[in-house]
């Protein structure tokens, strides 16, 4: 590693042994809720949204009530499930997602979007605290009506909590909550960002920050010359795993998976424990073409074409740090909470939409 990668990597992964404390636009929140507001939180990724929401769920579920926690994903709502009953208790929380359904008379349920508009509509269920995680996806072409309708539908009773880190017109949705709620919204922003995030090109030898004459002189071979191994051995020397790198194709997702063949890591025992629990009700993911790569060496693949159990495991042991790196596509771009030190674009087209 030469003397400008390393300047460029050195303070990384550093933080300051401080006790936490809330910040402002967190108590912020916590107050506007506990006077009976809906409230929109606007706020950078890592910054703590989640706090305010779990602090306000801990204090009605105290009092008997029943909260609804969505997300626009699966995986998301799977990895909140599995917070959630760390934080709450296994007999409290429940999961309603198009695949899984676990304890759903529990007073937490988290769900995807969709499976709280149609409760809505179906009538009877009044939860007195609704989170939106996520909630940029109003504004998404086709499923931001979703949003809209349980936004419209909540009953008047139920308190709502919007939570996003990329939300342009915050202010926007305020003022048209106010016109179709009882409640008046209390908008709540923040700017900072708590971890500063720096961007390099990662090639065969060595990581660089990203100069222009540096992009435009390396950046055709890179990007058209992908070598996962490679490249997970320069961040592994940098000391920048775990990964997600994210792909546009899902055959590459496996393809790049498979080059992990015969490699081992450390933490083979943790993730095969982790493995067999999500494999003791799914017994066929033992037959996973990619099961080696993923036990052996901490590398996985995610996406979209992956059965639900195996993105489950994957999606747990990069929760638990257990893994190297994961390649993906965008089913694990949005909300994960996840230990992962660096992010990789190997190339910087996508399909967007109908498109």
């Amino acid at each position: 590693m030469n003397r400008v990668s390393l300047e460029f990597l050195s303070g990384i992964g550093e933080v300051e042994g401080e006790d936490f404390e809330p910040s402002p636009f967190q108590r912020d929140a916590l107050h506007a809720l506990a006077e009976g507001r809906d409230v929109i939180v606007s706020a950078p990724t890592g910054s703590g949204k989640t706090w305010s929401a779990e602090r306000a769920i801990e204090g009605l579920l105290g009092k008997g009530e029943r909260c609804w926690y969505t997300t626009p994903l699966k995986a998301l709502s799977n990895q909140k499930y599995d917070n959630f009953r760390d934080i709450f208790g296994e007999e409290r929380v429940g999961l309603l997602t198009g695949e899984r359904r676990e304890n759903p008379s529990a007073p937490l349920i988290v769900a995807t979007t969709e499976v709280l508009r149609n409760a809505l509509y179906e009538g009877g269920e009044v939860p007195s605290f609704i989170v939106l995680d996520e909630a940029h996806y109003l504004g998404d072409e086709e499923r931001g009506t979703t949003w809209e309708e349980v936004i419209i539908l909540a009953p008047p009773e139920s308190q709502l909590l919007l939570l996003s880190a990329t939300i342009s017109n915050a202010q926007e949705i305020a003022s048209w909550m106010g016109r179709v709620r009882s409640r008046r919204p209390h908008l709540v922003g923040a700017t900072e960002r708590p971890v500063p995030l720096r961007y390099g090109f990662v090639s065969r030898r060595r990581i660089l920050p990203l100069w222009p004459k540096l992009i435009r002189s390396l950046a055709y071979q890179g990007l058209r010359r992908f070598h996962p191994v490679k490249m997970i051995e320069v961040l592994e020397q940098a000391q920048l795993l775990p990964a997600i790198v994210f792909l546009s194709r899902r055959k590459d997702c496996d393809l790049s998976a498979q080059r992990f063949y015969g490699l081992r890591s450390r933490g083979e025992e943790e993730r095969r424990r982790v493995f067999e629990e999500v494999a003791r009700d799914n017994p066929h993911l033992w037959d996973h073409t990619l099961l080696r790569p993923l036990i052996e060496a901490g590398v996985g693949s995610h996406h979209a074409g992956h059965i639900t159990a195996w993105k489950i495991a994957v999606e747990r042991m990069l929760a638990k740090g257990l893994l190297r790196a994961v390649f993906a596509t965008t089913t694990l771009a949005a909300g994960l909470d996840v230990p992962a030190r660096t992010v990789v674009l190997p190339g910087l087209g996508r399909k967007e939409g109908a498109g």
